[in-house]
């Protein structure tokens, strides 16, 4: 008995025809959007004030979990200044965190080691408590 036979008659099957009432309903919906923050911005979103780059709004600083790095952020771009190149500081900030992230990240692989044991690594304990150290202060920092 073939798939067709048992199909109950009077019911639509769910992917051409559901999947392209869904798809219709979607587009519609995305036209609507696009209709509105073309040609009428101000229904969805509020005007605001002009963006200010040397002052960071108050509601605008991110959660305690991001504090660390958006401060890491700051704090480079205070140690190098823009210059006429871009600015250093953010990138250098950027690539530092992207190489820290990298570096947690292929630890496993480097240490195969027999012993598992932190407290057996110094190296890597204290590398551990550096970090965790670093991120706590640079959270206190910037709240």
């Amino acid at each position: 008995m073939k798939y067709d036979e048992k199909w109950k008659w009077g019911t639509d099957r769910f992917f051409p025809h559901e999947m392209s009432i869904m798809m219709r309903n979607a587009l519609i919906l995305m036209m609507a959007l696009f209709f509105l923050t073309i040609f009428w911005p101000d229904f969805l979103i509020p005007r605001e004030e002009p963006a200010d780059p040397l002052n960071t709004p108050e509601h605008i600083k991110p959660e305690w979990y991001f504090v660390a790095s958006y401060q890491g952020l700051k704090a480079m771009g205070k140690l190098f200044p823009a210059t006429s190149f871009g600015s250093l500081g953010e990138i250098s900030g950027i690539l530092i965190q992207s190489l820290v992230l990298i570096a947690m990240m292929t630890v496993p692989f480097w240490d195969r080691k027999k012993p598992r044991a932190v407290w057996k690594k110094p190296l890597l304990l204290i590398l551990s408590l550096i970090g965790i150290a670093v991120f706590i202060s640079f959270t206190i920092w910037g709240s």
